[in-house]
């Protein structure tokens, strides 16, 4: 929001006609925005970056009171004289205010009217010692201080001040003479200066333009307008635009007219980049998916090869010796018995469970292969409804989209919302006991510290193994009021040991206790956990039958 010179001029005529030598009744701040006024018509200031200042002519709100701030030196204070500096972007309200004993005060409201750092300053006439400040920025003066106006940029008023600055200045460099009258015309900006130049024909007439426009009569009126896909106003009418804009009897309602929009529509940017952010990241996480599905799929074609050496070991089982790594047999596939077939083998485990999993290993490639492709091929088409609704809000058409509106309401930027209220999933992995007791064990730290702290009750058994680490495995009760058996422990612990850094060892220690005897240290990082009434276990790792997962 820029107060230009003309804005400034037609801004004090408008305030000198509707509160000049009226008794402020009522005074309102909140931060850096100050109200005060009387009970119809009040002045409205807000500092800041996209700071305004304006008339409103509407009701005092009810709930807005005095407070004990420098508001209060304004109530019963007469505005006597409203000023404006020609040269900077400053409006002055001289205030006289009469003590009990009826001896006048004088103070001064100074309006700083510049681009990016709007502020206002209230201090004593005599002395200049500050009584309050709104919409300070870094550097602002504070209360008690002395008041020091801005230092001067050094601009010209045309007309006011002579041609031979304006000559100097074109001579001494090769700088365009736009940016010269941008930088040195007094309360200029871009728009203003495209104006002076549309009026001078180019740039060649640009003073003598200037002095014909700056020093005609100003009135209250100002104008309100998009451009550049911006809300302006000014005091000065843009004729530019060939009557696209809108006139008002009042300044005050242009300027108003024009921070509306210019909220509107950072209301509507902020919503575009989160429908384009949200897109973006579900896009995203699809590819990711769809990679991850599609090299799980890859590895589905080991299936065949799975079930031929798990094969190959049952019927060599009595010749693999123990402890080895691989071992060379021969491919019963061959009808001419001649080749043989190198088998990767775990060492710690016999040769019929490296046959048992190479066989369970069959099975996960096996639905793999039944479940994934209609998977991919639907995910596929998430991610090209994706791509083009994208699209649609690149092109600011997604509004009539109304399957993108739907998902938006139910599965989009609500949706996130929700879940971020509700904190971080987890998709823990999933196991299940011999006598029916279901056992879920974290994928990582993060997951860990869901799984323990808001996925499990608080008399779930909590598992983790003792001087590795690993991840946090819960057995759940599940509404089951019977303490599970010894088998179920240790196959959980197994569960505990498997998924640590000890899963190699022979035995590890697993320590186990309930959920709500185990705590997060304050400050601690994800994974980390507390715990109290700790038993142990010393159990061989290993895995249970999983739990209606898909590998």
């Amino acid at each position: 929001m820029t107060f230009d010179y003309f804005t400034i001029q037609a801004l004090a005529a408008e305030i000198a006609e509707y509160m000049g030598g009226r008794q402020i009744e009522r005074a309102h701040t909140r931060g850096g925005q100050l109200a005060f006024g009387g009970r119809d018509m009040w002045c409205w200031a807000e500092g800041g970056r996209d700071g305004i200042l304006c008339l409103r002519e509407e009701t005092w709100p009810r709930d807005w009171t005095a407070g004990d701030g420098a508001e209060k030196y304004l109530i019963r204070a007469r505005i006597v004289d409203v000023e404006s500096e020609r040269v900077e972007r400053i409006l002055r309200l001289r205030l006289e205010r009469s003590d009990r004993s009826g001896r006048a005060s004088y103070g001064v409201l100074v309006c700083e009217l510049i681009p990016n750092k709007i502020q206002f300053v209230l201090h004593r006439e005599e002395g200049a010692e500050i009584l309050g400040v709104w919409g300070g920025r870094k550097g602002s003066p504070a209360v008690g201080d002395i008041y020091q106006p801005p230092e001067s940029a050094g601009r010209w008023v045309p007309g006011a001040d002579t041609s031979e600055l304006w000559v100097a200045q074109r001579t001494a460099g090769g700088e365009e003479l736009e940016k010269i009258a941008r930088r040195r015309f007094a309360g200029a900006d871009a728009a203003v200066v495209g104006e002076l130049r549309y009026r001078a024909g180019g740039e060649q007439g640009l003073w003598p333009t200037a002095v014909e426009v700056y020093a005609a009569a100003i009135d209250m009126g100002g104008y309100a307008w998009e451009e550049g896909g911006r809300s302006r106003f000014s005091g000065l009418e843009p004729r530019r635009l060939q009557g696209a804009c809108q006139f008002y009897d009042r300044i005050s309602q242009a300027i108003w007219i024009a921070r509306e929009r210019q909220g509107a529509q950072r209301r509507k940017q902020r919503q575009i980049q989160q429908v384009r952010g949200r897109l973006k990241q579900v896009l995203k996480n699809s590819r990711r998916r769809l990679e991850s599905m599609q090299r799980e799929l890859s590895e589905a074609e080991q299936a065949d090869d799975c079930a031929k050496k798990g094969n190959i070991l049952l019927a060599y089982l009595d010749q693999v010796p123990g402890g080895s790594s691989q071992f060379e047999l021969p491919d019963i596939y061959d009808p001419q018995g001649q080749t043989t077939l190198c088998i990767a083998l775990e060492p710690t485990r016999s040769a019929a469970e490296n046959a048992a999993r190479y066989l369970k290993a069959v099975k996960k490639y096996q639905r793999r292969q039944r479940e994934l492709p209609p998977r991919l091929r639907e995910l596929n088409k998430q991610c090209c409804l994706f791509e083009r609704w994208l699209a649609a809000v690149d092109a600011d058409a997604w509004r009539d989209d109304l399957a993108l509106r739907d998902w938006l309401e139910h599965k989009g930027t609500r949706a996130m919302e929700q879940r971020q209220k509700a904190g971080p999933s987890a998709h823990p992995r999933r196991y299940r006991t011999t006598s029916g007791w279901s056992v879920w064990a974290g994928r990582n730290n993060k997951e860990n510290d869901v799984l323990t702290h808001k996925m499990s009750a608080q008399n779930d058994l909590w598992f983790h193994a003792h001087g590795y680490p690993g991840s946090h495995v819960v057995l759940r009760r599940e509404g089951r009021k019977e303490e599970p058996d010894k088998r179920a422990l240790e196959e959980a612990a197994a569960v505990a040991a498997y998924w640590s850094k000890g899963k190699t060892a022979k035995k590890v220690s697993v320590v186990y206790t309930l959920v709500k005897y185990v705590t997060k240290p304050r400050g601690g990082a994800p994974g980390q956990a507390l715990l109290k009434r700790e038993k142990s276990l010393v159990v061989e790792p290993g895995l249970l039958a999983e739990d209606d997962a898909v590998a």
